[in-house]
């Protein structure tokens, strides 16, 4: 496993420049904006670096090729969720230091809203990877591209959600986390826990009963 991390980590480093570049970019932008967009954008963007990945393991027929190695089709399966996790805590932090030092230009330290927000970010993150992961190892990059195109405007429309709930209930400039605010994470952190051990099951299930 720890190969194939290293693997994964360096093809990233080679092939997904643009991705960490506009996480950068984004990020930069989010300090002088109260644009949701420029936060959840890059989210997105660590999100879906695995599958990218995937990709080119297609093209240079890495799938075929890694059938030579003692590695289970669960491992080749997880390594991917696992850089996923890794990107998004790499995006997240990326904007949690942006939004430190957009506080501190600003002077106003809502570490309630700060918090939330940490919470919120990779959370909307991990749906991209959670529904295309399992489309793409069943039908390959190519045909997952409709899949793909979806996502976008599921995620597009998620940004949309939250911009209302935004200017309707506060979220961003909330005083103070309520019982009904931490009761909220409570049940967001589930469905994170819900949906990517779903998602990765079901992946690996699909992988298995694929002929390479």
């Amino acid at each position: 496993m720890k190969g194939l991390l290293w693997k994964d980590f360096y093809m990233a480093m080679k092939y997904c420049r643009m991705n960490m570049l506009l996480i950068f970019i984004f990020a930069a932008g989010a300090v002088f904006s109260d644009n949701l967009f420029l936060l959840f954008y890059p989210i997105m963007m660590a999100g879906v670096v695995p599958i990218s990945l995937i990709s080119y393991d297609e093209k240079s027929k890495w799938n075929v090729y890694a059938g030579v190695f003692p590695y289970s089709k669960e491992e080749l399966v997880s390594v991917k969720y696992i850089i996923a996790l890794l990107f998004l805590a790499f995006g997240t932090l990326v904007i949690g230091i942006a939004m430190l030092v957009k506080m501190g230009l600003s002077g106003n330290y809502d570490w309630r809203s700060y918090g939330m927000l940490m919470i919120v970010m990779p959370s909307a993150g991990l749906v991209s990877p959670c529904i295309l992961l399992p489309s793409v190892f069943r039908l390959g990059v190519e045909k997952g591209r409709v899949i793909y195109y979806a996502v976008l405007i599921l995620v597009a429309s998620l940004f949309g959600i939250l911009g209302f709930m935004e200017e309707n209930a506060g979220i961003a400039a909330a005083g103070n986390l309520s019982i009904t605010g931490i009761g909220a994470v409570l049940v967001l952190l589930l469905f994170d826990a819900v949906i990517l051990a779903g998602s990765w099951i079901l992946a690996v299930r699909i992988y298995n009963r694929k002929e390479i």
